[in-house]
């Protein structure tokens, strides 16, 4: 098995592998899974009940997520999360858009919004969804989410949520 990622080497790269027990090759055309077909005929460990309508809820609610995106701060929303855990900066979002950083700005305002609330709310929905799907630590969950120290991210889940990492975990 060979995991493809269309975008470049994230500081934290050496942990892909681990979590997902394959090479990883970053920089390529794009995003790809690549596996013997043989794969498709074994049960997969994870194919309990339990696990398949958490997977089912938490694709659901990225669906739902993504339809009501709507307008420019929805194309900055679904750009930033084409690539979890890459963070650009608002001109380079600009660029990608087709438009200079101060008509985004605009636009942004005219939505009531702002491209730091956007990036805010990206790394929060992020957070929360790896807390709950994964068994990742706290400090691995962080470092997803473009945060150096765990002490500051906790304080950001907790502004985001109103909770501690461990009572999102425990959520159903």
């Amino acid at each position: 098995m060979l995991a493809r990622f269309s975008y470049p080497a994230p500081d934290y790269a050496a942990i892909y592998p681990q979590y997902l027990g394959c090479p990883c090759e970053f920089d390529a055309e794009k995003c790809q899974l690549i596996y013997d077909s043989v794969i498709l005929e074994v049960k997969p460990h994870l194919a309990h009940r339990h696990s398949a309508a958490l997977l089912q809820e938490t694709c659901d609610r990225l669906i739902g997520q993504a339809k009501t995106s709507s307008g420019v701060s929805g194309e900055v929303y679904q750009l930033l999360m084409r690539k979890p855990g890459v963070f650009p900066s608002m001109e380079s979002v600009a660029v990608a858009l087709k438009m200079t950083s101060r008509t985004l700005r605009r636009r942004l305002e005219s939505e009531d919004t702002s491209f730091v609330a956007i990036v805010d709310d990206v790394r929060g929905s992020l957070a929360t969804e790896y807390l709950k799907t994964t068994k990742l630590s706290t400090d691995d969950v962080a470092m997803l989410v473009g945060f150096s120290d765990t002490a500051n991210f906790r304080r950001a889940l907790k502004r985001w949520t109103g909770k501690g990492p461990g009572e999102i975990r425990d959520q159903p």
